[in-house]
């Protein structure tokens, strides 16, 4: 179908309506992406163009780490000159609009030959395609597919060539893998027209389709693109085996699969999940009107989208503008078929001026920032820098000219690449490839570490490592390591504290007179003062006082989270922070009090928990329960809340429902494989869950050899050991029993 927004076709208000509703739908784009730069990975690719365009060469093997140096990897990296490109002449603004920019121009694309159904399905995929508008290499991915599709469709729907699509793929072969979804497409329209029978239209096209195959050995590395990341996207055991960029996969966010939640549907946890409940929900419908119309490519390809979006947060964007462009095009052609003559001009002007009055209300969660609160965002409305980014951290470690390598967690990788490199290499980043799936353990499990342990130790002598730097940020970074412990330690010396990070020192006579002249006192550290606008203040209170709850400063937390909440009253994560707080100085009352003030401004899997927590300290075990169900429901990685309601189950005596969840907590854990190791304690905890259960039902045998694992995973675990001997005294195995108790009665001596 084409553009029905036909003069002769139309009345001249109605058609005036229709194009104020499509500008007002790319204004609520270019509004909903214009945020700041927060991304984990942006750093690393603009790193990569930066290389490129200074050396005036593609690197294949990794030169932005001190850890993979020279190891073999291929990645596009023209997307990162194009960003890097931008970057150095507009800094982090100029990211910030040119995201903007194309989040309208897809928006744009994929609405302006639709009528008032695609208008429709694109304001509810918005929130999708802005959150995905982020200076990476995707984001050519976000631009290119809708693209290549409408290409595909043009062609189908008339005889226009597809002489467009080699040079589509060519630029995105250059710029990102996802080129392998164009593939798919391309495998898609084969079959299509196939299908329907259009084997002169296919033989038209013959000769581009292979000229855009040929297209994808038109890059750098040749075949060797399509080889790695064709293994990559089409393994089916992602979370089993595969390359390391795969293994990796099970520990990061955006690989995690979507939860469906019917209340965020009405807005219940903000305009992201309410999308992608809505696309998801839209798509299977999809599905069923594509076959009942007996348009089985197009119910495939609405099939695979919505499989996509479901499988991986990462692709709910693309599935959403597929949706859109697909489903889109089927409901304006229906409508023009058999609905114009049913549907009154007015009732048509009046769902246009709907739709309005839904993206102003839109728009206005985003500019006045209520979504970024909302959704625990890294990113505010506006342009510019972040304000999780350790910024201090950098500058003062190449102010002070900090000597030897750095350690950092994996999320600050790709901003030390880009702010500290080539002066200090990053220890890893999000490339995943070079790195390998042993240094993403080591350090998973050095950051688990206490900061006194001989493994920091070993590692900081086997690699040089000399100064450690952590993001603080209260989403994504203060949860990852003990920062009260390191500021504690013995071997290592804090010389540098902000709100959103800190570095420190080995305690070495080498740095002795950098740690006399710079080191802090974390239990006395000031703050600069707030400053700022409104958001910029509200940002800094907040994660002032998740990092002065940390460390022990509890009034200090207090008074920063009343500032903060009188800046924004709605953030769910203020009463959180403060229940925690009266959690710990054992106000339990308050604690639950403020743990359920924050579920009525948001469901989420945090506040369930936290308030399940509680409930089981006060021995209401029953509601504990309940409350970690609904967490487990909510959580895009749900094995601790089962877990938790496995080992509450077993307190309730119901060791069924126990067993149950324990399997559910191992399948969905990220600790499988290689990993095991990094997730002992956790797989421990379940196999003691599991001898419990069977301990209750009266399956002593069953109960000995889960608990058996479980001494054999944590070695050192005294009560464990003591479990084990008790279970086989009761079974009669008097002599296994003497063995584990001895080795029970080791441990102790040895404490």
């Amino acid at each position: 179908m084409d553009a029905p927004l036909n003069p002769q076709a139309v009345l001249k208000p109605q058609r005036a309506i229709q194009i104020a509703l499509l500008a007002v739908i790319v204004v609520l784009a270019f509004l909903a992406a214009l945020h700041t730069v927060g991304d984990f990975d942006a750093g690393w690719q603009m790193a990569v163009g930066r290389y490129v365009v200074e050396h005036h060469s593609v690197p294949s093997t990794d030169t932005l780490s001190y850890t993979a140096i020279g190891q073999p990897w291929i990645y596009p990296a023209f997307s990162g000159v194009a960003l890097y490109i931008v970057f150095a002449a507009l800094g982090w603004a100029g990211l910030s609009w040119f995201c903007a920019i194309i989040a309208a121009f897809v928006t744009w694309l994929i609405t302006h030959r639709g009528a008032l159904a695609t208008a429709a399905l694109a304001i509810v995929a918005i929130p999708l395609i802005a959150d995905r508008a982020t200076p990476r290499a995707d984001l050519f991915t976000l631009m290119l597919l809708p693209a290549f599709l409408l290409v595909l469709l043009a062609a189908r729907e008339s005889k226009a060539k597809l002489w467009m699509l080699p040079v589509l793929m060519i630029v995105w072969v250059n710029t990102h893998p996802g080129f392998i979804f164009g593939l798919a497409l391309l495998v898609w329209y084969v079959v299509a027209e196939l299908v329907e029978r259009h084997f002169t239209r296919l033989k038209l096209n013959a000769p581009w389709l292979l000229a855009t195959a040929v297209g994808v050995v038109l890059n750098p590395f040749g075949f060797k693109v399509l080889a790695q990341w064709g293994a990559i996207f089409l393994s089916p055991f992602r979370h089993q085996s595969g390359p390391p960029s795969v293994q990796m996969d099970r520990f990061i966010g955006e690989f995690s699969p979507t939860r469906i939640s019917l209340n965020s549907l009405f807005g219940a946890s903000g305009l992201l999940q309410a999308a992608v409940t809505a696309i998801i929900l839209i798509g299977a419908v999809g599905v069923i009107l594509e076959l009942w119309r007996r348009r089985v490519p197009d119910a495939l390809l609405l099939a695979g989208a919505t499989f996509g979006a479901l499988r991986f947060l990462r692709f709910q964007a693309l599935a959403a503008i597929i949706i859109v462009i697909v489903l889109g095009r089927l409901l304006d052609e229906w409508y023009s078929e058999i609905g114009e003559g049913r549907l009154s001009s007015s009732l048509r002007n009046v769902a246009s001026i709907g739709c309005m009055v839904l993206v102003s209300f839109m728009a206005a969660q985003y500019v006045t920032n209520r979504y970024y609160v909302m959704s625990s965002s890294t990113s505010q409305f506006g342009a510019g820098e972040s304000w999780w980014f350790p910024e201090g951290a950098a500058e003062f470690i190449k102010r002070e000219g900090i000597p030897g390598q750095l350690f950092h967690e994996y999320n600050v990788g790709g901003y030390v690449a880009l702010r500290l490199a080539p002066e200090y290499p990053d220890y890893i980043d999000g490339r995943g490839g070079p790195f390998g799936f042993d240094l993403f353990l080591e350090q998973w499990r050095l950051l688990r570490e206490p900061a006194d342990s001989p493994a920091w130790l070993q590692v900081a002598d086997r690699r040089g490592i000399n100064a450690l730097m952590f993001s603080l940020g209260r989403f994504g970074g203060l949860g990852s390591v003990d920062v009260a412990g390191f500021c504690r330690s013995q071997n290592w010396r804090p010389v540098y504290l902000d709100e959103v990070s800190i570095v420190l020192l080995r305690n070495i006579p080498q740095n002795r007179s950098w740690i006399d002249q710079l080191e802090v006192n974390c239990a006395k550290q000031t703050f600069a003062p707030i400053t700022g606008e409104q958001m910029d203040r509200f940002n800094q209170l907040s994660n002032r006082a998740s990092l002065l709850y940390v460390l022990g400063r509890d009034q200090e937390a207090l008074d920063a989270l009343h500032d903060a909440e009188s800046i924004f009253r709605y953030d769910p994560n203020v009463p959180l922070t403060r229940g925690q707080v009266f959690r710990s100085e054992g106000r339990t009352r308050d604690a639950a009090g403020e743990f359920n003030a924050a579920l009525d401004r948001k469901q989420t899997d945090t506040a369930w928990m936290a308030l399940g927590t509680l409930l089981a300290s006060e021995g209401r075990l029953s509601d504990s329960r309940d409350a970690m169900r609904k967490a487990a429901q909510l959580s895009p990685r749900p094995y601790n809340a089962f877990k938790s309601i496995g080992q509450l189950s077993n307190a309730l005596q119901e060791p069924d429902d126990a067993l149950k969840n324990f399997d559910r907590a191992q399948a969905e854990s990220p600790y499988l494989g290689e990993a095991e190791v990094i997730g002992a304690e956790f797989l421990a905890q379940l196999d003691q869950g599991r001898a419990e259960a069977w301990r209750q039902k009266h399956a002593l045998p069953k109960a000995i050899e889960y608990q058996q694992r479980a001494a054999q995973r944590t070695p050192t675990s005294q009560k464990r050991w003591v479990d084990l001997a008790r279970l086989l005294e009761a079974a009669g195995r008097q002599q296994e029993a003497s063995v584990a108790m001895d080795r029970a009665r080791q441990l102790s001596s040895t404490k």
